[in-house]
């Protein structure tokens, strides 16, 4: 039996930059680092993604990036996403409406939820196959600890 760690340590590390950008208003920083987390799957960076957008943080506030931002979210079932998205949606006009399928048109490839798991998820999985641990050693070092407590 084999137990296996499956860790993303920089989209960890993406993530946790972000913030501390985001929380020192450096939001161009933040953007970077968010966008780096969003590519892996990190629906919390898409979902403050479209929180940059409202507030106009570091960039001009774009109501069609916001709607975009949060549909790529919605696809992981983040928080109130996806009523925000469709709360959003419904206030736009045809336009507006055509510019966020044309947005998300050019994000999903790199964004979307589908994209990740067909593209990225296999390449974290395979790389951290390399710090697969087996039962044993695990049960090895945790009878180690306990002895010496």
């Amino acid at each position: 039996m084999s137990l296996l760690i499956v860790a993303t340590g920089p989209v960890d590390a993406n993530i946790k930059l972000a913030d501390i950008a985001f929380e020192s208003g450096d939001y161009q920083s933040a953007i970077t680092e968010y966008k780096a987390a969003a590519q892996a799957g990190n629906a919390r960076a898409l979902h403050t993604l479209g929180v940059i957008y409202n507030q106009g943080l570091g960039v001009e506030q774009d109501k069609n990036m916001v709607i975009s931002w949060l549909t790529l979210a919605a696809q992981y079932d983040f928080k109130n996403s996806k009523k925000l998205a469709n709360l959003l949606s419904a206030k736009l006009s045809p336009e507006d409406k055509q510019i966020v399928v044309e947005q998300l048109q050019r994000l999903e490839p790199i964004y979307g939820k589908q994209s990740i798991n067909t593209n990225i998820l296999p390449q974290l999985i395979t790389n951290n196959l390399s710090k697969k641990l087996n039962f044993q050693t695990v049960t090895s070092h945790i009878y180690w600890i306990l002895k010496m407590t």
